[in-house]
């Protein structure tokens, strides 16, 4: 429970309170007796939101410490969704800090994969990371297009605060395509 009210408050925003409870799901999980394999799926969970906090708050190289824990435990678990899920953050701080090629890499392999399962959220999550790369990579109008359709996935499932964000990416897309016209 506590997890889940710390992924509430990253959706609101409040991040210094879902830290506090991302911080109470830690403790409460060294409470609790769990087999390894529940253990570790806790874990990844936790990381990948603390994770997510530190992203959205701009420490990206914290964030990425994180991320690649939550990686390693799910790899270790074999937990397919949760690593490629992890892959596309790593690949949003490669953006942040310049390494374009390896948020290419991860990015292509991480759609690939969601399309081959035919999962529209985890494509939708591509497409707008997809977006953030042609735009680092000064291509205004494959951003765009990367940017719409992640915007169309996103309303097709109702994920409300990924159609906001996306709205507003496509919003400052559509500005740079007007500047550079």
């Amino acid at each position: 429970m506590a997890r889940k009210i710390a992924v509430l408050r990253i959706q609101q925003h409040r991040f210094d309170e879902a830290q506090t409870w991302s911080d109470r799901s830690i403790e409460l999980l060294e409470q609790t007796q769990l087999d390894e394999h529940e253990r570790l799926r806790q874990l990844v969970q936790i990381r990948y939101y603390q994770g997510e906090i530190l992203f959205k708050t701009g420490k990206y190289e914290q964030a990425k410490i994180l991320f690649q824990e939550a990686l390693n435990y799910a790899q270790s678990i074999n937990w397919r969704r949760a690593i490629f899920c992890t892959q596309n953050w790593l690949a949003d701080i490669a953006i942040k800090q310049g390494r374009l090629d390896e948020a290419e890499r991860l990015l292509i392999e991480g759609l690939r994969v969601a399309e081959a399962n035919r999962d529209k959220s985890r494509t939708a999550y591509c497409q707008h990371s997809l977006s953030s790369l042609a735009k680092a990579q000064g291509n205004l109008v494959e951003a765009r297009s990367w940017a719409i359709a992640a915007l169309r996935n996103f309303e097709s499932l109702g994920m409300l605060p990924e159609v906001e964000e996306t709205e507003i990416l496509l919003q400052a897309l559509n500005a740079g395509v007007l500047d550079n016209s």
